[in-house]
């Protein structure tokens, strides 16, 4: 029997939320049966299991409304060819995609995954010892929950619409503080300044209007984009950090400098005409990434479903 896939994701433009949509583009091309369930808030914690479900319910309910309506022209645009799971009612060949973001399991799901897009934020009894785990990076992997590390990078550029346009003048300096907004180091910026709110179209104007862009999330796909539009591009290390802290020995993050040292500003410059060259193959590797994925989750669940029929046949005999 051929699986289904049910990935929930919040719906917003966050850069998890961006990984979540490209996965689901992909497995659609690649033909296979995914929706998406979709929601404006996600459940976080359960204190109270009736109040927990029922401030779901009401959530989905309020979605489905709001999207009725298209409440959010930027944000609906981009799911506007999804096809969308409107009732938390999951079959059993259904396997539920759960970002790190979603406490527990909502839809009662008897085939979850559990993709780690950041760090883990909640304690191992938020999980069932039935789940798989994927990390999208490794920097972001919980060695207990997933110690084979097995992960699933699939950074998507819309090379369409993140493209540099101004070979000319620039000034200015944009900033990008995003899932930084805790860090006590951020100094006083005006507001027009903060790229993060705006739409797609308008963070591509400011990349190509500004000289720099420097960055307070030191984790965000939008540093490199903001290269990609031609600003040098920094990223504020955290107190004690320096760019071997963030990226793996084997990694390459080219035109990003990791602080304001002369070192790191020229490596910065040097490597911004390697950008898209590299861009293009991880947009073309996302592909074969997915469809490894894909047998490695049927592997998974086939040797759980194997392993369950076992356990009940020696529970039988005792």
């Amino acid at each position: 029997m051929e699986l289904k896939y049910i990935i929930v994701s919040p719906r917003n433009s966050s850069g998890g939320a961006k990984v979540l949509l490209n996965l689901y583009n992909i497995m659609d091309d690649l033909g296979l049966d995914v929706q998406m369930y979709l929601l404006d808030k996600v459940p976080t914690y359960k204190k109270n299991y009736f109040e927990y479900m029922l401030k779901f319910y009401l959530w989905t309910f309020v979605d489905i409304i709001k999207d009725r309506i298209k409440y959010s022209k930027m944000i609906s645009d981009a799911y506007k060819n999804v096809h969308k799971k409107r009732l938390p009612i999951i079959e059993k060949d259904t396997i539920v995609i759960y970002p790190d973001v979603v406490y527990g399991n909502p839809l009662n799901g008897e085939k979850v995954i559990r993709y780690l897009l950041y760090y883990n934020r909640f304690s191992h009894d938020a999980y069932s010892d039935r789940d798989m785990f994927v990390c999208y990076r490794q920097q972001f992997n919980d060695t207990v929950l997933n110690p084979k590390g097995v992960e699933l990078s699939i950074p998507y550029f819309d090379l369409g619409l993140y493209k540099r346009e101004n070979y000319g003048k620039r000034e200015g300096t944009c900033y990008i503080i995003r899932k930084g907004k805790k860090r006590t180091d951020i100094p006083a910026i005006e507001k027009n300044l903060i790229i993060d709110d705006l739409p797609e179209e308008e963070k591509v104007k400011m990349f190509n209007k500004c000289e720099y862009c420097i960055s307070y999330d030191t984790e965000t796909a939008y540093s490199t984009i903001a290269a990609l539009c031609g600003c040098i591009s920094v990223v504020i290390p955290e107190k004690g950090k320096k760019r071997s802290d963030y990226i793996k020995p084997n990694e390459t993050k080219y035109g990003v400098a990791y602080g304001f040292e002369e070192e790191e500003l020229m490596y910065a410059r040097e490597t911004n005409g390697l950008i898209l060259e590299k861009v293009i193959k991880e947009n073309q590797r996302g592909k074969q990434k997915v469809e490894e994925f894909v047998e490695r989750v049927n592997d998974y669940f086939e040797y759980k479903k194997i392993d369950k029929i076992e356990m009940e046949k020696i529970n039988e005999t005792e």
